[in-house]
């Protein structure tokens, strides 16, 4: 029988380690007080300490000295009442074969039916842009993007955008990605016109595109469901045909929700 000292030697442990095994549990606590206890024995008390387990939720990484950086973004932006008139949001994503979505459901008592899955799918990248005009235009492609191609791409899809919806200036927001501020890449845009707007590094949540990426993949994995290369391709191309400016306009709002949580959390991961 486990006393109260064993207890809470079992629920300090669990709290200093969380990711730490029954059967590491019950090494250390054998080897503190000299008695022999099980697994299920460990696995019993963490149960009735409260202890549950769960899926690791991931966040982003935001460091210390660009948590500063991202409250002063969203500061500014509430103060100066930002609407994002003229912002272009823009960003790269990866998409691959997937046919399934990550939970189904089944009857009790039924056996899970396993979905095959391929060793190395076939993927490919994306780079798109949104805006409360409506979207860019895509660009779908495999291989190793540097500096020279990512303006070759700016070239053909940002330029034309730019020139026929916001012919009165615009602001451009891309990640910190070294292509992105790399000097030939500064130097492209000071000779074409593109007001880049820097944003804080490390900030995802700050660029609703990355939901759109979200829901691009959603549609991959739900609706489309590829079997080859054509029809990923396929599938990409006819959700990007059905973005509309609306639904640009709504992913865009959402930051009005995530500028006030960054002041909250002090500049760490917002969660959204």
């Amino acid at each position: 029988m486990l006393q109260e000292v064993h207890l809470e030697f079992i629920d300090e442990t669990i709290r200093n380690d969380r990711e730490i095994s029954a059967r590491e549990v019950a090494k250390l606590l054998t080897e503190r007080f000299h008695i022999p206890v099980s697994e299920t024995t460990i696995k019993r008390a963490r149960q009735r300490l409260g202890w549950k387990h769960s899926p690791t939720q991931y966040c982003q990484m935001v460091r210390e000295a660009n948590k500063p950086k991202r409250v002063n973004y969203a500061l500014e932006c509430i103060i100066n009442r930002e609407t994002f008139d003229n912002v272009i949001f823009t960003d790269e994503t990866t998409v691959k074969i997937q046919s399934s979505t990550r939970y189904s459901f089944r009857k009790e008592g039924e056996e899970t039916q396993a979905k095959g899955k391929p060793k190395h799918p076939y993927q490919v990248h994306v780079w798109g842009g949104i805006s409360r005009q409506g979207p860019t235009g895509l660009y779908i492609f495999t291989g190793i993007m540097d500096s020279v191609f990512y303006q070759e791409i700016l070239n053909e899809q940002l330029l034309p955008f730019i020139q026929e919806k916001y012919p009165n200036g615009h602001r451009l927001v891309q990640d910190n990605d070294p292509k992105h501020v790399s000097r030939s890449t500064k130097q492209w845009m000071q000779d074409n016109n593109v007001n880049h707007w820097v944003t804080p590094p490390e900030s995802p949540d700050l660029n609703p595109i990355e939901n759109i990426w979200a829901a691009l993949k959603f549609h991959i994995r739900r609706r489309v469901k590829p079997s080859n290369q054509q029809e990923l391709l396929d599938g990409i191309q006819e959700y990007w045909n059905n973005l509309s400016a609306e639904t640009c306009c709504s992913y865009i709002n959402h930051l009005y929700k995530v500028l006030p949580k960054v002041l909250d959390v002090d500049g760490n991961a917002t969660g959204y």
